[in-house]
């Protein structure tokens, strides 16, 4: 487990969210779940020693002077108000709760339960912290007017979008579930009805990618007339090899979503079966309303 040793030791997105919350939403309270998607891959003992002493060393991380120098620089869509409270926020570790659930027959090893609960301003910057090397919502200036598009699914999206056409002219798109070529087939289609010049809207693309579907996406988007850009993590960054000399390690798939807000579930319907989250009920719930398949 690597040491963290800055507080902007997390994605972008989540500074910009924790402002957006701390504007809007400064007294709701939320609750954040970790998921494996990889259940076949179990933890160690080892490995949750070293994620609670992780966690148990976020309590030292600040914001140094320097550091909110260069934020106020470098980010100017962050304001004042927020990098104050940047400054004065203290990570609560008591706000966590880890739980390992061993495997039958082998006490060592088995799956680890992670909850955070707590003001939804101070939980928010936990999700993205580095304590598993895991490689949008934008408040302000045009340089985040980015849209994650499967929150309740794609089709969805673009279903409410096409009725807001001022806003598909502002923001841009990211495609993080499905399939990446139907995914510019719809944006285009989108584009095209509304006469929008698809050639100023470059498409980030960031599920899962490698250099052989990142030049397929680009084949596909050159052929539409669109411009793309990729964000491109685990690929990179997990180069490790098994220790039996077998090829690469293959990566964790794990992510740590919203469970609920102020105790009202939340969820995530993604492109891809295996990403929603959310309790079933809820699912349920969101599928009906927006008329979403079940598969």
């Amino acid at each position: 487990m690597v040491q963290i040793n800055s507080i902007l030791d997390t994605d972008l997105y989540k500074l910009t969210m924790q402002q957006a919350v701390l504007h809007q939403f400064p007294i709701a309270t939320a609750k954040y779940r970790f998921t494996n998607r990889s259940p076949n891959m179990s933890f160690t003992i080892e490995c949750l020693q070293l994620l609670k002493q992780a966690v148990g060393k976020l309590k030292d991380l600040t914001l140094t002077p320097d550091e909110k120098q260069w934020l106020s620089e470098t980010c100017p869509y962050l304001s004042s108000e927020y990098l104050d409270y940047l400054e004065k926020y203290r990570f609560k570790p008591d706000q966590v709760i880890i739980t390992f659930i061993p495997t039958s027959g082998d006490a060592t090893k088995g799956q680890i339960e992670m909850e955070a609960n707590g003001p939804w301003v101070e939980t928010i910057i936990i999700k993205a912290l580095s304590l598993w090397e895991e490689v949008y919502t934008p408040e302000r200036g045009s340089a985040l007017w980015i849209s994650l598009t499967d929150t309740f699914s794609t089709d969805v999206f673009f279903r409410e979008f096409k009725e807001a056409p001022d806003y598909v002219k502002r923001w841009r798109l990211r495609q993080d579930s499905g399939d990446p070529i139907e995914y510019v087939k719809k944006a285009k289609a989108l584009y095209d009805s509304l006469g929008v010049d698809a050639s100023e809207k470059p498409i980030v693309f960031s599920d899962s990618l490698n250099v052989v579907k990142a030049k397929a996406i680009q084949k596909a988007c050159d052929e539409a007339g669109l411009k793309a850009c990729f964000g491109i993590g685990t690929f990179l960054s997990n180069d490790f090899q098994r220790s039996d000399g077998n090829g690469p390690s293959k990566a964790l798939n794990m992510v740590i979503k919203l469970y609920s807000i102020n105790n009202i579930p939340c969820v995530k319907i993604s492109d891809d079966i295996g990403k929603n989250t959310g309790e079933k009920g809820a699912v349920k719930y969101v599928k009906d309303l927006f008329k979403i398949p079940e598969a």
